[in-house]
C-alpha cells in the first residue's frame, strides 16, 4: 500500500483520539488478516474518550462535521481529517469503520489491502517496520 498515504490516515485516527481523550487509554493495535482471500492489514485506534452518539456516526466522516455540541468548539479541528482519511483509505483499495459508545470510547479500524512479496526482505526474511522521527 502507499506508505505515505497510510501514516497520514493513521496520524489523523490516533490525533483525534488524543484530542477526545483527556483522561484515559488510548490503544493502536495491528495484524495481518485475509478477507476475500485478500492479505490486509488492518489497524484499531481504540480510545476511552467521550465516544460518539449514534445519530453522529454516519456523517461524522463528512467533511466540516460540526457535532453541534460544546465538544467541537472545546477541541477545535476543521473536521476534515476523517474525510480526508475515508477517502485515501477508499483509493487505497481500503476502508475506515467507525464504532462508538457514548460515556465509554470509539474505536476507529482502517484496513487496507498489502502485498505481502513487498514485505519480506531479498533473503524472504520479513522486513522490519521503518520508524521515522
Amino acid at each position: 500500500t502507499d506508505e505515505m498515504r497510510l501514516r497520514q490516515c493513521l496520524l489523523n485516527v490516533a490525533g483525534n483520539a488524543c484530542k477526545f481523550t483527556r483522561d484515559g487509554r488510548i490503544d493502536i493495535r495491528a495484524h495481518r488478516v485475509d478477507e476475500d482471500g485478500r492479505a490486509m492489514l488492518r489497524f484499531e485506534v481504540s480510545d476511552t474518550g467521550p465516544g460518539i452518539a449514534q445519530a453522529q456516526l454516519a456523517q461524522i466522516t463528512e467533511p466540516f462535521h460540526d457535532t453541534g455540541d460544546a465538544s467541537s468548539y472545546r477541541f477545535g479541528g476543521a473536521g476534515l481529517g476523517l474525510a480526508i482519511s475515508q477517502r485515501l483509505l477508499a483509493q487505497l483499495g481500503g476502508r475506515l469503520d467507525i464504532s462508538s459508545t457514548p460515556g465509554a470510547g470509539s474505536t476507529f479500524t482502517l484496513t487496507v489491502p498489502v502485498n505481502l512479496t513487498e514485505a519480506v526482505t531479498a533473503e524472504g526474511e520479513p522486513r522490519a517496520l521503518e520508524r521515522s522521527a
